[in-house]
């Protein structure tokens, strides 16, 4: 051939097979160990989810705090989410103790992303469960930051 180049011969092509690939013999191949492995591996991955899911709960709490304090005529003394359910992109529905054995529940719903949360709330005491068809939910106002209505246009809604 053309492309020998002093004496030697030709490099031949393989012919083009399938290789089995082996499966990895080793201690997480089978066996306790790997479902141990696995097993503890979800656990920390579940954590991690309850973890952001605590994170956005409080921050969407703390969002809606003065206009919750505003409503109900006085400034609480703990604000702490004690439940929460939901997505926190189109629904949030939380517990959240204000001391005193008084808790309010908060159902917060938006249709597309990016749009303002409608939000009602309710008094309620711990035994109360969390429901987003409780009929004791009210429409929470539209205020803005500093409290004052969005007709007298000072400030953006929150």
């Amino acid at each position: 051939r053309a492309d020998a180049r002093d004496g030697e011969r030709p490099m031949r092509r393989s012919t083009s097979e399938y290789v089995r690939h082996q499966t990895p013999q080793g201690p997480c191949s089978t066996g306790k160990y790997c479902q141990d492995v696995l097993s503890a591996s979800a656990q920390r991955q579940e954590a991690m989810k309850a973890m952001f899911a605590r994170a956005e709960a409080r921050a969407f709490a703390a969002t809606f705090r003065d206009r919750i304090e505003s409503v109900l005529g006085w400034e609480v003394d703990a604000w702490e989410v004690v439940e929460q359910k939901g997505d926190f992109v189109r629904k949030a529905l939380l517990k959240v103790d204000i001391g005193d054995d008084e808790f309010v529940h908060m159902l917060g719903l938006r249709a597309p992303r990016g749009e303002c949360w409608a939000v009602r709330y309710a008094c309620k005491s711990k035994d109360d469960p969390l429901d987003e068809d409780d009929d004791d939910l009210e429409s929470l106002p539209e205020e803005g930051i500093c409290n004052v209505a969005l007709a007298d246009g000072c400030c953006s809604l929150m």
